[in-house]
């Protein structure tokens, strides 16, 4: 409960447009643990069906 009233006190939301520390130090460990190069978030799920159709056309050609 002390991690979540810190959280919410420091950073509420940040749009994918802004960079910020918290999102780099977690793509840095997904990236560490697996098998990606690279990570990409998503607001929604939409958006995130929007880039698997974009990244499979890419893939596909």
């Amino acid at each position: 409960m002390d991690a979540l009233k810190s959280q919410c006190e420091t950073l509420w939301h940040v749009s994918n447009v802004f960079t910020n520390e918290p999102v780099l130090r977690f793509a840095s460990k997904l990236i560490a643990a697996t098998f990606a190069d690279r990570v990409f978030f998503a607001n929604s799920g939409a958006e995130a069906n929007e880039a698997a159709f974009k990244l499979a056309r890419y893939y596909a050609r």
